[in-house]
């Protein structure tokens, strides 16, 4: 097997979430590569999800945000609530009610810290961008 990125012959692939330069959203490389790519996580070994803009994020740093700001959550949800309009909020709502995935205010965490992650932003200046826009389009997933 052949890595797309350096040229080398290898026995293990990974598969990236890089646009190639024939157009396909995915990209084999070694080992080596991957270590080196922005679309792979150091911390936790492991590919990135990728997305159509472009951006990628790893699964686990999402599942490890969500998990540290769970206890802000309701703080989290009532700050959104009081700054949107009530037609941006009930939209939020509507794609929070995900029952695979728990409670609403874990849903809403899990857009924020997904696009925390893409777009290398904190929750919070998640937060502010969509009060700013007074909108939640740039968080709901399948928008994005």
């Amino acid at each position: 097997m052949i890595c797309e990125e350096c040229g080398k012959e290898t026995n293990c692939l990974i598969m990236l979430p890089l646009k190639g330069a024939d157009g396909n959203l995915n990209k084999m490389v070694c080992l080596d590569c991957a270590k080196n790519s922005p679309a792979y996580c150091k911390k936790h070994h492991a590919p990135h999800l990728g997305f159509m803009d472009g951006s990628t994020a790893c699964a686990r740093c999402i599942d490890e945000l969500v998990k540290n700001k769970t206890p802000m959550a309701e703080s989290i949800m009532n700050r959104i609530r009081e700054d949107l309009p009530p037609k941006e909020f009930k939209n939020l709502l509507e794609w929070a009610d995900h029952p695979l995935v728990g409670p609403r205010e874990t849903c809403v965490l899990r857009f924020l810290a997904t696009k925390a992650l893409r777009s290398h932003k904190t929750i919070e200046g998640v937060i502010q961008q969509i009060i700013a826009e007074q909108s939640v389009y740039s968080i709901i997933p399948h928008l994005v």
